[in-house]
């Protein structure tokens, strides 16, 4: 009787694991919302990409990975050392996870892209911590060394940095 009842509950199981696969598969994902005012292009294509390296950089917290694509207009405007603790942040908050939306052209050299930062306190629990994060945002990039032999098609550099998330205990 007791195999039987096992039997029984396994065969259920089973079968809303079946179920389950089934509606996963067959569920249709949201559309995906269309870029507006911006057409895909090479160049969109190649400062999206120093978007995501730069802050990929500044998630591993890698220097060395950043600070060569922060624009020299930029690094006028910040010193070396502010752009480190920048990327390298602190132990705790740490910097998480980032997030980039559609961009925007702004001029013929420049695109806007809207992002979001995270950071995550380590010494305090999920619960206690809340994220206030910017509502607008954006990293901006410029794009330099058009007639350079190294970089025949332009290379993109950040010459705005996004602003942080402000991490809050409750």
């Amino acid at each position: 009787m007791r195999i039987f009842k096992k039997a029984h509950k396994l065969k259920a199981l089973l079968m809303a694991a079946i179920a389950l696969l089934f509606l996963c598969t067959t569920t249709q994902a949201l559309p995906v919302k269309p870029i507006t005012n911006t057409s895909v292009n090479p160049d969109y294509v190649r400062a999206l990409f120093t978007a995501d390296k730069f802050l990929y950089a500044w998630k591993t917290r890698n220097v060395q990975e950043g600070i060569p694509l922060v624009s020299p207009a930029l690094k006028k405007k910040m010193s070396e050392d502010e752009l480190t603790i920048y990327i390298s942040g602190t132990s705790s908050p740490s910097h998480a996870a980032f997030e980039i939306n559609s961009g925007k052209k702004l001029s013929n050299n420049r695109y806007a892209f809207d992002v979001k930062l995270y950071e995550y306190l380590y010494s305090a629990t999920p619960e206690s911590q809340s994220w206030k994060c910017p509502q607008s945002s954006r990293i901006v990039l410029i794009k330099t060394g058009v007639d350079s032999p190294k970089f025949r098609v332009g290379n993109w550099l950040v010459d705005a940095l996004p602003a942080t998330c402000e991490l809050q205990l409750n």
